[in-house]
């Protein structure tokens, strides 16, 4: 039996991090080849060597941002408990929906030192090669340096939540992208920069959750516990404008507006904000809603292969194509719905007439067939 494991960010408590390690292991599995596949328990804690007087000093540095962000630090503290009541369910889908690592392991160290045994190594996706995540490129395990000698080592749609590189990341990069027999990108522009790095042609995958087509999604969503058609919101920025558009929408439909809470200015004890609500609950909500607006990447790729009415806002100020932003301008580009991202509202009357889907799932067919290949090529199928 042929043993794989797959390492991403999947283990913290976000719907796209741990829905799209679920649906690559998922699709693997679904296979039905003789292979064990597993997710590597990875919930990484950088180590610190810093002293407690450094500690101490750092907070004191912050002691303006404190201040200046007072109400946000207080509306949090008072949403702790639901938070933590919220997290059972992530923890719940990840036990009866996974296959993992008995050990969790908390840093490279960790890794290094007792690595889990496997024929295939694989890096999964969401920003895995991204130098921001995880205390820099030094500190990541992202690109396998715990395998044991001797098994193969690939990629499936890291993203690198960046649109260029520092002269001395590419250089890290082309060394440790050297022990990779298959490499591949999430998105069109990080495999353009890849390819060039290590000057070879680097496919752009879609992203595991697109792999799981939107019937299979369906029947495994939860359905939402909401009566009648409704707007449902998942923002996890916090810009005025998406906000003063929801409200809109609202008025020009008369549909009610639900949302998953996770940005402060949404935290309160109203009847429309669902707090318990696990990975599956938020397929569901996607998958029932008239409406969705979003400003996540999953939330927009779930809402697109699920054939929904959306509309993507961007989190940060300035171009759509640069810096974490790229991310959605890359994805809405690739099948054709760009127009879909906003970056401002003035006020006024929204477009609310429905996306034509035909095009769209052709690109999806399209792209599936491709990544599915890769996949093929990883597992040696």
């Amino acid at each position: 039996m042929k043993k794989i494991g797959i390492i991403s960010y999947f283990n913290y408590y976000n719907y796209g991090s741990m829905l799209q390690g679920f649906a690559l292991q998922h699709y693997i599995r679904s296979l039905g080849q003789d292979v064990k596949c597993e997710l590597i328990n990875y919930r990484g804690v950088p180590p610190t060597n810093a002293s407690k007087w450094k500690r101490l000093k750092t907070r004191i540095s912050r002691t303006g941002y404190y201040l200046s962000h007072i109400k946000e630090i207080r509306t949090k503290s008072k949403y702790v408990s639901k938070f933590a009541l919220r997290n059972t369910y992530f923890d719940e889908f990840l036990k009866n929906n996974t296959q993992t690592t008995d050990k969790l392991y908390r840093n490279k160290n960790q890794l290094m030192e007792n690595p889990p045994v496997y024929d295939i190594y694989v890096t999964g996706s969401d920003q895995t090669w991204s130098p921001n995540v995880s205390g820099g490129y030094e500190l990541t395990p992202m690109f396998l340096d715990f395998a044991v000698r001797g098994a193969k080592k690939a990629a499936y749609a890291p993203s690198l939540g960046i649109n260029s590189f520092s002269n001395e990341q590419e250089r890290y990069l082309k060394t440790k992208l050297r022990d990779y027999s298959i490499l591949s990108c999430r998105e069109v522009g990080g495999a353009t920069l890849l390819s060039k790095i290590i000057d070879n042609e680097v496919p752009a995958v879609v992203d595991p959750t697109l792999l799981i087509k939107k019937e299979e999604w369906r029947s495994l969503a939860h359905k939402p516990m909401i009566s009648g058609k409704y707007i449902f919101c998942y923002f996890l920025g916090d810009r005025q404008y998406y906000r003063d558009f929801v409200q809109q929408l609202s008025k020009q439909t008369g549909l009610p507006i639900y949302y998953i809470p996770v940005n402060w200015r949404e935290f309160s004890d109203a009847d429309n904000l669902i707090w318990n609500a696990g990975p599956l609950d938020f397929v569901g909500l996607i998958n029932g809603a008239e409406y969705i607006c979003t400003d996540s990447f999953h939330g927009v790729v779930f809402s697109s292969n699920l054939n929904k009415n959306f509309y993507a806002f961007v989190k940060h100020s300035g171009s759509e194509s640069a810096g974490d932003n790229s991310r959605l301008f890359d994805y809405l580009h690739r099948i054709g719905l760009e127009a879909r991202l906003l970056s401002y509202y003035n006020g006024g009357l929204i477009d609310i007439r429905s996306i034509d889907y035909s095009v769209v799932n052709a690109k999806f067919e399209s792209e599936r067939e491709m990544s599915y290949s890769v996949i093929n090529r990883i597992i040696e199928l």
